[in-house]
C-alpha cells in the first residue's frame, strides 16, 4: 500500500525542491514539498521526520559545521538548511569528488528530522545578541543519511 501511494505521491509533486515520496505517511504528506515543511518548523514548531530532496542552492561553513542550503538565501523561511558535522566534512565531500561547495547545483536526498533552531546574530566580538530569527535545520546524524540523486 505504501508504495502504491509513494507513485501516486511522485506524480503530484511539484518540480524543484521536494519532500521525496517514500516519506512515511505518519511522518509527513507525501505532497508536501521542502519549502513548507520549512516554514512549518519555523513558523510553528512542527516538526518533520523523512527523506527530503532538493537542488543545493547555497552552501556555508563555520568552525564547526557545513551547510547545504535548499535555497539561495539561507534566511529564507522555504530553505531547509542541512547541517553537517565536523566530522562528517571528508565522508560527505566525497559524494562529489571534492569539497562542500561543489554541492552546489546537485540533487540531494536527505533522511532525518527537520526541526526550528534558533540563529543570533553575532557582535563584533562573535558574542550573541539579543535578536535572533528561526531557520529549518536536519542536522545529518550519518554520511549514510545524504545521498546524491542524477541532475535536474
Amino acid at each position: 500500500m505504501a508504495g502504491l501511494i509513494g507513485r501516486i505521491a511522485a506524480l503530484l509533486l511539484l518540480p524543484g525542491l521536494t519532500l521525496a515520496s517514500d516519506i512515511p505517511l505518519e511522518s509527513a504528506s507525501a505532497t508536501q514539498d521542502v519549502a513548507q515543511v520549512a516554514r512549518d518548523a519555523i513558523n510553528s514548531g512542527i516538526a518533520a521526520t523523512g527523506k527530503f530532496e532538493f537542488v543545493v542552492r547555497n552552501t556555508g561553513r563555520d568552525g564547526r559545521q557545513l551547510y547545504l542550503n535548499s535555497e539561495a538565501d539561507y534566511r529564507s523561511p522555504s530553505c531547509l538548511t542541512i547541517v553537517v558535522r565536523r566530522g562528517l566534512w571528508s565522508k560527505v565531500g566525497a559524494l562529489v569528488g571534492g569539497d562542500a561547495e561543489d554541492f552546489v547545483g546537485q540533487r540531494i536526498r536527505v533522511t532525518g528530522k527537520v526541526a526550528r533552531e534558533k540563529v543570533y546574530f553575532l557582535d563584533q566580538t562573535d558574542e550573541r545578541t539579543r535578536p535572533y530569527y528561526h531557520q529549518a535545520h536536519l542536522k545529518l546524524g550519518s554520511a549514510d543519511d545524504i545521498e546524491l540523486l542524477a541532475g535536474d
